[in-house]
């Protein structure tokens, strides 16, 4: 069961605002997130206590004293994917499941099959230059986060279809 925000409201002084693309949901969601405990000012990511959105253990799994290592499962994009020279106003973080089950039906069904991804995606919005410095995801970044999203997973398959490539060509010259 996900958290209710007025509860998560009460629980924790600090709530940030982003984006979830639900791995099993039919509409992507704001939603909260609250610093972990202890962990206040903020000093990283890791702070955030993204696990009350992200499926148990998906995101990095616990370290211990209120900290998540969230390093192997998050994506930071400050330009334009289709425009590397072209810096956005503001950074956003993909964190994802580190060892996702689910396919992201949700991506799938906004954008079709050829944008996939695995498993759950918030998405948080920062300061350019530094994740320490969250801000609030507004409704007027969501035509910006569907371009970043579907533009990843093109990359992603791209890189994937490329490295099958190269191995039927190895493996034709052997």
């Amino acid at each position: 069961m996900q958290p209710n925000a007025d509860i998560l409201q009460k629980a924790y002084p600090k709530l940030y605002m982003a984006l979830l693309y639900g791995a099993e949901c039919t509409k992507k969601w704001m939603v909260p997130i609250p610093l972990d405990y202890g962990s206040s000012p903020m000093i990283s990511l890791d702070d955030l206590a993204t696990d009350c959105w992200l499926k148990g253990g998906q995101s990095g799994g616990r370290m211990g004293n209120n900290l998540a290592d969230l390093t192997i499962s998050r994506t930071t994009i400050a330009q334009l994917p289709s425009q590397p020279t072209l810096d956005l106003d503001n950074a956003f973080t993909i964190i994802r499941p580190e060892m996702p089950i689910l396919r992201n039906r949700l991506v799938e069904n906004l954008y079709g099959p050829r944008y996939a991804w695995m498993g759950d995606l918030l998405i948080v919005k920062h300061e350019n230059g530094s994740t320490c410095k969250i801000e609030d995801m507004t409704f007027e970044d969501h035509a910006l986060i569907d371009l970043i999203i579907k533009w990843c997973a093109l990359l992603v398959f791209a890189i994937v279809i490329h490295d099958f490539i190269l191995e039927i060509i190895g493996s034709c010259q052997t």
